[in-house]
């Protein structure tokens, strides 16, 4: 008998990630949240607060989607860097954890950005096919 494992990943961390938690924990679902501590893609108020990513951290994967969500091939490779560097640093500080993941901000990289990752000490990157 074959066993079957579900995940899902929610991208860009919104403060609606809070319910959507809430109703995966009541379903026993598995999730990765990809996080953006500061997406420019919304305004403030609807972030995620560094204790609410703690909080998803006790029973959910938390994952990068870098600092602002900018998408890495449209900023300079130093501006990338500080995506890919900051956003780990930023979130393995709010959850006390190991930041093992990334995922490429709009699924769009280039071979500078994978280096990029590897040298930050993410684990494995993924992307979406578009």
């Amino acid at each position: 008998m074959k066993t079957a494992v579900l995940t899902t990943s929610w991208d860009d961390g919104h403060r609606c990630d809070v319910g959507l938690a809430r109703i995966l924990k009541e379903h026993r679902l598995k999730a990765t949240f990809y996080v953006a501590p500061e997406n420019q893609e919304f305004e403030t108020e609807d972030l995620l607060s560094l204790p609410e990513i703690r909080d998803l951290s006790q029973d959910f994967e938390i994952s990068a989607y870098s600092t602002n969500h900018r998408r890495l091939p449209t900023i300079s490779e130093q501006q990338a860097a500080r995506e890919v560097i900051e956003s780990k640093a930023s979130l393995e500080q709010a959850t006390g954890k190991e930041i093992e993941a990334f995922c490429y901000p709009g699924g769009t990289y280039t071979k500078l950005h994978v280096q990029l990752v590897k040298d930050a000490w993410y684990r494995y990157a993924r992307t979406v096919a578009r």
